[in-house]
């Protein structure tokens, strides 16, 4: 079977669809453009997370404006009820690793998530070596005793899963979607 690639929407389209719910919904502002420009951004173009917050907004009923759009999405990272259904992103880990190789993959996304630069596999792999100790991952100290075939994979699996992506220019790594970036650090009491 043929994979297919589901991607979050173009910023035109994902502004067009807030801009139109927006309107749909009757809401009104003297800066609707720059609402729905703040919705794209903030949301990734990710089309569920637009009508959410346009949903709420809706509920609310206050002012339409861009302080508002991101109050709303502050309050999705963070709401227990998890609307966003974001803690799906690290249940799954627990499916798609074995559990020795668990601790790895929640560092190299801790890292990422602290960085505010994209991280080559060279920096990935020196800031693992210089925490291994520390850790109780056997996985680890394979992958710092020379298995960096085994790191690359665990690398492309987290890109494959769309936690991650590799920047064009150099190959670096970084969070794929920066709202996803943003969670993880709340969720895991990183910031």
């Amino acid at each position: 079977m043929r994979t297919v690639e589901v991607d979050p929407l173009t910023p035109e389209d994902a502004e067009e669809l807030a801009l139109a719910l927006l309107k749909g919904e009757e809401l009104q502002s003297s800066q609707l453009e720059a609402v729905a420009k703040a919705i794209t951004i903030a949301t990734d173009c990710i089309a569920f997370y637009i009508h959410y917050v346009i949903s709420e907004m809706k509920f609310l009923g206050d002012d339409t404006n861009v302080k508002l759009v991101n109050d709303i999405v502050s309050k999705a990272l963070v709401e227990p009820n998890d609307p966003w259904h974001l803690q799906h992103y690290r249940n799954r880990l627990n499916v798609y690793f074995e559990a020795s190789e668990l601790e790895v993959v929640l560092f190299i996304l801790d890292e990422l998530a602290f960085a505010d630069e994209a991280l080559s596999l060279k920096e990935l792999h020196a800031r693992l070596a210089a925490n291994v100790e520390a850790m109780d991952s056997q996985t680890a100290k394979q992958i710092v005793s020379g298995d960096s075939e085994l790191f690359r994979n665990i690398l492309m699996q987290l890109s494959r899963d769309h936690y991650l992506k590799k920047r064009e220019t150099d190959g670096a790594f970084l969070y794929r979607f920066p709202v996803i970036k943003r969670w993880w650090l709340l969720s895991r009491g990183l910031i």
